[in-house]
């Protein structure tokens, strides 16, 4: 079934020699796959959204962070339509936005992958990238930089939602997840195992010649 037969009616017709039946009409509905329900809770609708935090802060607690070499930030995006429904779905992620009154905002440079012999480049602010279901699970293509063209795609599934009190004590305290990303790391309210997938033919990563320095990449702890 694919996503524009929710709400088709259906019958089912059968003959053979004896005569010909058919059913009473059935109206199809969709419905959303576990892993479905908690991505969509989190991403779908006008008050919903995800946000993703990136940092490179100075583990030591007797150093004090230095401004355009350490950094917290986020940026955020949001589902208006459900793909089980409405099929893929384009999403625009917002640009980065600084988390801390003294840390402003350091430009990202964009990942660069090699797909079919040819170099695409994924942009890192304002970053584009397409959303469906595969089954049960949630497919995620990244578009390059001309927004059209898939440079890669995670199929995510077991998915999880952690939530916490807020905790005065904790200003980031509240939804939060942990996903493999360099250098960024991701913190929104839902976790999920993820599975690259080559688009098609081969795909390598392209290491920037001066990468940023990732001096701590753990985990905020609420």
């Amino acid at each position: 079934m694919a996503y524009g037969d929710d709400g088709a009616t259906c019958t089912v017709a059968v003959s053979n020699s004896g005569g010909a039946v058919t059913s009473t009409s059935a109206t199809l509905h969709l419905a959303l796959s576990a892993d479905q329900q908690a991505f969509e809770a989190l991403i779908l609708g006008a008050n919903a959204g995800s946000y993703e935090f990136a940092w490179n802060l100075n583990p030591d607690p007797t150093s004090t962070q230095v401004a355009n070499t350490d950094w917290l930030q986020s940026d955020y995006s949001q589902l208006n339509q459900s793909p089980l429904t409405q099929g893929p779905q384009l999403v625009t992620q917002s640009g980065a936005m600084a988390a801390t009154a003294t840390l402003p905002v350091v430009a990202q440079a964009p990942s660069r992958e090699l797909v079919n012999g040819a170099i695409l480049v994924v942009p890192t602010s304002g970053a584009k990238y397409s959303v469906s279901y595969k089954n049960s699970t949630v497919q995620v293509d990244f578009l390059a930089q001309d927004g059209a063209t898939v440079a890669y795609s995670q199929l995510r599934s077991g998915f999880a939602v952690h939530a916490w009190p807020v905790n005065s004590d904790h200003p980031l305290a509240g939804r939060s997840d942990v996903e493999d990303r360099k250098p960024a790391r991701r913190r929104n309210g839902v976790a999920s195992r993820r599975r690259q997938v080559k688009p098609r033919h081969e795909r390598r990563r392209l290491v920037p010649q001066h990468p940023i320095p990732q001096r701590n990449a753990h985990q905020p702890v609420n």
